[in-house]
């Protein structure tokens, strides 16, 4: 059993890790997490196999491969220890949070973006873009006509 899949073993998950964050899901095994990741175990860190696949599936060439090879390893301390505080949570953010569900996203499913929604325990504006992972690239118009708009609606309830 390799590093990442014996902690996640540890910690009692039978989940896929996506990035930063770990995921219940009934129909994934830990053989699914690690399946499309590669462990440096010398250094500690973890690397996607094929990061134009996971974040820029819909991203035209060649800002897809340049893009992609930007993508650096993350610690693998990162997949196991808790954040700090956050602070979606305050009051003064109820009926002005926002969430950006990407429909195709490759390195968050769609099903880890509702888990992480349901388990913040607040409200959220869901707004959903038909894009993978990074719609800055895809879809910037629509992403800046979103956010500016989320923008907006926030100030308007000051």
């Amino acid at each position: 059993m390799d590093l990442l899949s014996s902690q996640l073993s540890e910690a009692g998950y039978s989940a896929r890790t996506f990035g930063l964050v770990t995921v219940n899901h009934p129909e994934l095994t830990i053989k699914d997490d690690v399946s499309r990741l590669v462990q440096e175990k010398q250094t500690g860190l973890v690397s996607v196999k094929d990061p134009k696949a996971t974040f820029f599936a819909d991203v035209v060439e060649p800002l897809a491969s340049k893009a992609a090879s930007q993508i650096l390893p993350q610690s693998l301390l990162s997949f196991n220890t808790p954040s700090s505080e956050t602070y979606y949570g305050i009051t003064a953010y109820d009926n002005r949070r926002t969430y950006l569900h990407t429909n195709q996203d490759q390195a968050l499913p769609p099903f880890a973006q509702d888990a992480f929604v349901a388990g913040s325990g607040v409200t959220w504006n869901v707004q959903k873009l038909d894009t993978s992972h990074s719609p800055f690239f895809s879809e910037p118009k629509q992403l800046a006509d979103i956010v500016v708009s989320n923008v907006k609606a926030f100030l308007a309830t000051y």
